[in-house]
């Protein structure tokens, strides 16, 4: 992932957009591992106070049905550090989230996870279904980041028809997954998972991140702002997922305009 800023270093230079000198750095490595992690489509941004903070997943969208890569959801901050002295990101600059609930701790099991969170250039989580990865675009909205992925069929074994007439009427599943922009952690109660008892677990887990919403290839998420109020909507096999999204926005920007002398 490759981050570029209109160089605005000149203290002098009255032109504060920039002076049209480009710089560019290599922001974070997905592959530092040496497993070869592909990113198909463009991220998503939110600016911050101390920089921004850049969305975006795993997943090769020419090899759908590939099962040999364990894809992830990435969430880097970008601080634009001098070009020149900036050193690519990598895993090891972030916090594996992907087993960590602070909600299942204790409040000073919490107090040091908010910790580390803050000591790290953001988070990370690896999609744990066998082939599971993103192939469609990330999007941020309320501070919730929403996006889709695929996990291709497989048989018990863990391993994908080879003969394409095999695979008639088998397409794989798609998912929604919903997370709080900062940290990761489930933003909706998804799961319907249940304990010893049969009672509904209702203390949100990692299992609550995601739901099924289809089978095949699911669109990326898009937020339509109606006078009914915010729907998202997915593309899915058959037809149109939608959900009503959690939100406390006093406004929405509807639309903009930008004059440049």
């Amino acid at each position: 992932m490759w981050a570029f800023e209109d160089d605005d270093s000149d203290l002098t230079d009255s032109n504060t957009g920039g002076d049209g000198t480009w710089r560019g750095r290599k922001l974070f490595n997905a592959s530092a591992d040496g497993v070869q992690r592909k990113i198909f489509y463009s991220p998503d941004a939110v600016i911050e106070s101390d920089g921004d903070m850049i969305f975006f997943g795993t997943g090769d969208r020419a090899n759908p049905s590939g099962t040999g890569v364990v894809n992830r959801i990435y969430a880097i901050k970008n601080t634009w550090a001098d070009s020149d002295t900036f050193e690519t990101l990598t895993e090891d600059d972030l916090m594996d989230v992907t087993d960590e609930t602070y909600e299942e701790s204790s409040s000073s099991d919490e107090e040091n996870w908010q910790t580390t969170l803050a000591n790290s250039s953001s988070w990370y989580f690896r999609l744990e279904n066998t082939g599971e990865k993103v192939i469609s675009s990330v999007v941020v909205y309320a501070g919730i980041l929403y996006f889709t992925t695929y996990t291709p069929d497989t048989d018990e074994d863990g391993n994908t028809a080879e003969d394409p007439c095999a695979a008639t009427g088998s397409t794989g599943v798609s998912r929604l997954y919903a997370v709080d922009y900062e940290t990761g952690q489930a933003a909706y109660d998804y799961s319907t998972d249940t304990d010893s008892d049969g009672n509904t677990i209702t203390t949100r887990t990692k299992a609550d991140r995601s739901t099924v919403i289809g089978s095949s290839i699911a669109s990326s998420p898009t937020i339509a702002v109606l006078s009914s109020g915010t729907v998202l909507y997915i593309g899915v096999e058959g037809g149109i997922a939608s959900e009503t999204p959690d939100e406390d926005l006093s406004m929405h920007r509807f639309y903009w305009r930008q004059v440049i002398n």
